[in-house]
Order: structure tokens, then sequence, then C-alpha cells
């Protein structure tokens, strides 16, 4: 990393690589600032320090910079997702803007196909203004929403009617990661790792929107890096099941699944008759050789399934 100290706009010591005066334009500017692929600061004695960096990482500095010394929640909620602030930095300023530091918190990291747009993030605070809730907008891709306050069995639903919020309202679809619940501030940033990675695999099962629970993704992210030698090794199941089962009848196993088998509850909760779930569910045994009301085959279906929609997606 190439550096320079500079004294009364005149470098002192440094490398070759940064120029030999301040820009002009630090005159006009508001130190810490990024000009022409370097990080310009303040340092101690009236001197001004530079590092050549890209400019995402110089972006990250400067708002580390902007949480330390101009607090705000979303500053700070944003450096603790970034995971760019130490735990004492973190505690003292969440402190000063009364953040309660050890709560249970669940990140829920929306990626609109379009970019982020002010009115989007805006929308966004108005639905969560009643909540205990914080969104932030990381970049021209991302905005998290951080809740403490919704339980982390009524985050799906809530970010089913957040997707039905960017498909009216913006015309575009949306991909929703929910993260692992976690118990303090410190750990958000594990909370949008783990969102974010529900996306990565969400994407490749659906190249629509969608929402993606990490909790409830287990086999798919278990899966998701297995050796291409057993995939082939079972290769002509999975074809077989990929072909045999629709869209709308993949939705019925999702159900099912979700219900624990419960035909009962699943029938209610796909406002279908159960008989005809009887019926629909013995076509599956038939044409793939599956009771998927047998646990122990149920297990094996959403096990190939899982490989189907990784791998074998058109």
């Amino acid at each position: 990393m190439y550096s320079a100290i500079y004294n009364n706009g005149i470098k002192i010591a440094g490398s070759h690589r940064l120029p030999e005066h301040l820009p002009d334009e630090l005159l006009f500017s508001k130190l810490p600032c990024y000009l022409d692929g370097v990080l310009y600061f303040s340092q101690d004695n009236d001197t001004v320090g530079g590092v050549m960096m890209d400019r995402s990482a110089a972006m990250q500095a400067i708002e580390n910079e902007r949480a330390v010394t101009q607090p705000s929640n979303e500053g700070i909620f944003k450096a603790a997702l970034h995971n760019s602030l130490d735990l004492d930095h973190m505690t003292i300023l969440a402190k000063r803007v009364r953040i309660r530091l050890d709560e249970r918190r669940t990140v829920m990291c929306i990626m609109p196909e379009k970019t982020v747009t002010e009115a989007m993030c805006q929308t966004l605070r108005d639905i969560f203004a009643q909540e205990d809730s914080v969104v932030v907008e990381m970049d021209s891709e991302e905005i998290d929403v951080v809740s403490s306050s919704i339980p982390e069995a009524d985050l799906p639903e809530t970010a089913g009617a957040l997707r039905e919020t960017f498909l009216n309202d913006f015309n575009t679809d949306v991909h929703i990661g929910i993260g692992e619940s976690v118990a303090n501030l410190v750990g958000i940033s594990s909370s949008r790792r783990t969102a974010r990675e529900a996306i990565t695999i969400g994407r490749r099962l659906s190249y629509e929107g969608g929402i993606w629970q990490y909790n409830r993704m287990l086999p798919e992210i278990l899966l998701s890096g297995i050796s291409e030698d057993i995939i082939i090794k079972h290769s002509e199941l999975i074809m077989r099941i990929q072909h045999t089962i629709d869209d709308e009848t993949q939705s019925l196993l999702d159900e099912l699944f979700k219900q624990n088998l419960n035909i009962s509850q699943t029938a209610k909760e796909l406002f279908m008759h159960r008989n005809t779930l009887i019926y629909r569910l013995d076509k599956i045994r038939k044409s793939a050789g599956l009771d998927a009301t047998c646990f122990d085959d149920a297990v094996t279906l959403r096990l190939i399934l899982a490989l189907a929609r990784l791998n074998y997606k058109d």
C-alpha cells in the first residue's frame, strides 16, 4: 500500500506514486476525501495523510470515520454490518446514541433487480417506522433491515409482503435473504453474511426473485459444495425427478415439507381438498418411486430435489 504525508500542501515523506502537492480540489472538500485513487485524511500536527486504495475500500473507511465522529443509528449499524468496528468502539458509540448492545437481532438482506433508490429506502423506513428495526442502505445493490422486534417465525411472511411492495410500487422483483438470529449488535455482520449466502444459493434455485431463509436451507447449503462425482452418480434419479415434478408440484412438496408432512395442514395452506392432495402425492410416488408422506422417502426426495434445483436448472 502506497502512502504519503503532506504539510502545508507539500509532500514531506512517502511514495513517489502519490502527488507532490495536495490537489487543489481538497481546498473545497472536507476530509477524509477520496480523489483520483487516493484517500486523504487529517493527521496530528496539522498534517494530511494520503493512501492509495480502491474506491470501495476508501468509501468504507470514510463511512467508518463518520460513524465514529458523527455517530447515528444508521451509521453505526452500517459499520457493524460491515464488521468494521471493534467491540470497544462499538460499545462506546452504541451508548452515545442509546442503541442496546445486547439484543437479539436478525438481518434481512434485500437485493432488488433494479438499482437501489432513495425512494426504495424511504418506503422501507416508512414500513418499519413502528417496529424496532433499522433500515440501512449498504450500496447500489443492497438494503439491509436489522430487526429485533419481529419474531423469527414471522420474518418470511414479512419478507413476502416486502417483495409484493417492490413488485407493485417499483416494478422490480427482489431477492430477500433472512440470516440467522444473533445475540448482540456485534454479531449482525454474521447475520448479514448468512442472509447473503441464502441469496447466493437462492439465485441458483430461481432466476426470478425469491425469499430465502438461511436456517431453512440446510440441504441446499450442504449440497451446494458437493462433488461432481456424486452428482453424476445420482444423475439418472435427479434427471427423472426434474422432468416429472413441475414448478407447481415443487411448490406443493415445499409446503408439505414445511408442514412436517402433515397432509391436512398442507391442504389447508394450499387451499386444496385433502383428497386432491393425496391424489397428487400418489402421482409423485408412481412417477418418482418415492412416497413423500413417508419420512425416509421424504428426506431422500428433499435432498434429490435440492440437487436437481442447484445443478440441473436450465
